[in-house]
């Protein structure tokens, strides 16, 4: 499909939205509304943003229109024998659908032309790469969802949960954010990974600088990050630690589609294995957590990791409904 094409079917989509949006205001108006219309109406609004834009631009005109008909509606009193007042009813009329029309029209300019939001998601074990126009690359790891905004002076990506890898192209001119709830990190020429989970944000620097920008316990706190650091940002509090090349290798092996411990814990190594799949591993004794595990395995592979826990830890493991639960 030409580009041509696919700009016919958005200005069409505005179409449709405008003639709904007069269609509603026409039956507000003039018809016996009721309860159910009124719920319809809310229903219609919440669907999206330009729906309300559109009701928006169709009310406006039509206050407009309203008072072009009291002028007339003046005129008329005042010289009711006037032999050009046909003349004038008809002129208001096409100066209202002009008005109107007029006021369609920009909004659906406007519409168009605004900056959109893209939402781009992973499913539970997925892995996606975005490529963006100015080179830069956004890399998304299992269960993420990023929302990106792009404009001539700004580039922001919104992390609301998971974790993604980014490659950024400076630009002075368009700084690059990252946004994760209140915190947030600007690039300076940066490869850096941001995982978000509920309670916690992680970032961890493989290249260039990254400045942190968060409101901590209603206080203020700018760090600049360079390559090897690793910053922790809690409910409570921002901690820093500095990484080798090989510890922050094992932080982006899933990459590679991978998952590597290091005599980790076993209840820190099921809950990270656990992202990758929608059935999950659990222990329920805290004495067989606290074992540790090491290796390398395959986010993807499941059995691996249990026939290790199995044979390594003289585990046993017991599959109930959606679960496998190891134990001694």
């Amino acid at each position: 499909m030409s580009s041509a094409d696919v700009n016919t079917q958005i200005i069409e989509s505005a179409k449709d939205v405008d003639r709904h949006a007069a269609a509603w205001f026409q039956r507000q108006q003039f018809w016996n509304w009721t309860p159910d219309d009124q719920a319809e109406f809310a229903a219609w609004l919440d669907q999206a943003t330009a729906h309300r834009i559109a009701f928006v631009r169709v009310s406006d005109a039509w206050k407009r229109t309203h008072r072009l008909t009291v002028l007339r509606d003046q005129l008329q009193a005042e010289a009711p024998a006037r032999a050009g007042l046909p003349r004038w009813r008809n002129l208001i009329r096409v100066i209202a659908a002009l008005m109107v029309i007029a006021a369609l029209g920009a909004g659906a300019m406007i519409y168009l032309s605004a900056p959109r939001e893209e939402v781009i998601a992973t499913a539970v074990g997925g892995h996606r790469i975005v490529k963006l126009p100015d080179g830069s690359t956004i890399e998304l790891s299992t269960d993420t969802v990023v929302r990106i905004l792009q404009t001539k002076d700004a580039r922001t990506i919104n992390l609301d949960k998971g974790e993604a890898y980014f490659q950024i192209k400076h630009s002075a001119t368009s700084p690059f954010t990252v946004a994760a709830g209140d915190r947030q990190l600007t690039d300076l020429g940066t490869k850096f990974v941001v995982r978000r989970d509920p309670g916690r944000l992680d970032v961890s620097v493989v290249e260039g600088r990254v400045l942190f920008d968060a409101n901590q316990n209603a206080r203020r706190q700018i760090t600049l990050l360079t390559a090897g650091d690793e910053l922790v940002a809690t409910e409570n509090a921002v901690t820093q630690l500095k990484r080798s090349p090989k510890e922050l290798s094992n932080v982006l092996a899933w990459r590679r589609g991978v998952l590597v411990f290091r005599n980790t814990p076993l209840v820190a190594a099921i809950a990270e294995f656990n992202r990758y799949h929608s059935e999950k591993l659990v222990v329920l004794d805290s004495t067989v957590g606290r074992l540790t595990i090491g290796g390398t395995f395959e986010t993807g592979n499941i059995k691996a990791f249990t026939e290790v826990a199995q044979d390594i830890l003289g585990l046993r493991a017991a599959t109930r409904g959606n679960e496998i639960v190891l134990s001694r």
